[in-house]
């Protein structure tokens, strides 16, 4: 039976409205095509934006890498103003693999920027190419970073099940940088240790997704809703780190839903490295200039300073990095309402002792304000972070935690 007018009209408003919200965003922020650019392809199941800066000697393998991917791709590379040769090495390496490479340069430094610049670029071609019905979801990863052959085909299987507005997933560090720490110090499962759990507890739906910059995507509509790629602020007004983690947030802030991506990313551990180096948490630093020229590869940066370390460095580094986990994924998204935790019940019991510490603690927090919610979060993510973990590595290695 033929539709009433009535019946088009209606089918006709998200289209109209979903056009209307791309319109505005281009028109707000001064978005226009590139000349001689041409993305969001029909025939590809995803655009890749990988930002860059000075990665000469990385890019190669990135693309290298996502050349293998089980579904047809496009790729779209930032170069965030490299004084190496960065687009020259990503022009050449775009020549050997069978996905378009585009090279497109941001000259305002800095992540948030150059993810805003290839972000806004495929917005601006989705509607040129006039396709709207058609979602277009962008994948990003890091110029660092590694993915397997099926990492595009499992974001295309999970947005198309879910419909959700973005996807985030997990990644872990090269598991050959353990056996150096292993043979070195004694040390097992350095590195993976948190990469299993933290899989684990997302993969089963009881830690909170977040939309990392290793291994996320979001589809043009809802990433046009949020107003793109900006800069994160605290309450005075200052710039802080976490582009990446604001995708997801304001998305769900706008009703929206984050889906799990279930395959897991590589990228160089080096930053993680240096902080080793530095005896010191990488969220402390002072400056980030060492981290950001931190160019050296993983195996070689670490063989240069293992031999300095001792037990205590590492397992301060690794508390640390567990416990900032559980406050991030957990403990902090539990007290503000964002992470239910009848599935870490299930996973766990109901009577667990990290469980009930953060059930109370809840009713803690009530009448109570933002800055005495975090202190807390932070306490709790540090006292009780180790029993959890440890009994998380069990479910999900089926072998017992790595000691030191």
């Amino acid at each position: 039976m033929p539709k009433s007018p009535d019946q088009l009209r209606k089918a006709e408003e998200p289209d109209e409205k979903r056009k209307q919200t791309l319109e505005r965003y281009c028109r707000d922020y001064g978005v226009e095509t590139t000349p001689g650019v041409a993305l969001c392809d029909p025939d590809t199941a995803l655009t890749v934006v990988v930002p860059a800066f000075n990665e000469q000697d990385f890019i190669p393998l990135c693309l290298e890498q996502l050349g293998k991917s089980t579904v047809p791709i496009e790729i779209v590379v930032v170069d965030n103003n490299s004084t190496d040769k960065t687009t020259a090495a990503a022009i050449s390496a775009g020549k050997d693999i069978p996905f378009p490479v585009t090279v497109l340069q941001a000259t305002q430094k800095g992540p948030v920027h150059a993810r805003k610049r290839g972000m806004d670029e495929t917005v601006a071609q989705y509607l040129k190419r006039g396709n709207i019905t058609t979602p277009r979801y962008m994948a990003l990863t890091d110029a660092d970073t590694l993915v397997p052959p099926d990492w595009a085909a499992s974001i295309v299987s999970v947005a198309t099940e879910t419909r959700a507005e973005a996807l985030g997933g997990k990644y872990h560090y090269p598991y050959e940088l353990d056996d150096i720490i292993e043979q070195a110090k004694g040390v097992s499962n350095f590195f993976r240790y948190l990469g299993e759990v933290a899989y684990y507890l997302s993969d089963t739906g009881v830690a909170f997704i977040h939309t990392c910059g290793a291994n996320f995507a979001i589809e043009v509509e809802p990433y046009a809703a949020i107003g793109g790629s900006q800069q994160p602020r605290d309450a005075a007004g200052n710039q802080i780190k976490g582009n990446d983690l604001r995708f997801g947030h304001a998305v769900r802030a706008l009703g929206g839903s984050v889906a799990f991506i279930p395959t897991q990313t590589i990228p160089s551990a080096r930053r993680e490295i240096f902080a080793l180096s530095q005896k010191a948490p990488q969220n402390k630093f002072s400056s980030m200039q060492g981290w950001v020229d931190c160019r050296i590869s993983d195996i070689e940066l670490l063989e240069s300073i293992v031999a300095d370390l001792d037990a205590q460095d590492l397992l301060r580094h690794r508390e640390e990095r567990a416990s900032r986990f559980m406050f991030r994924t957990i403990i902090l998204p539990a007290f503000e309402g964002e992470l239910n935790l009848d599935q870490l019940a299930r996973v766990v019991g109901d009577d667990d002792s990290t469980l009930l510490a953060i059930k109370g603690a809840i009713e803690l927090i009530k009448d109570k304000d933002q800055e005495f919610t975090v202190e807390l979060a932070r306490n709790l993510s540090m006292e009780t972070y180790r029993d959890l973990l440890d009994k998380i590595w069990i479910l999900a290695t089926k072998t017992e935690p790595p000691k030191l």
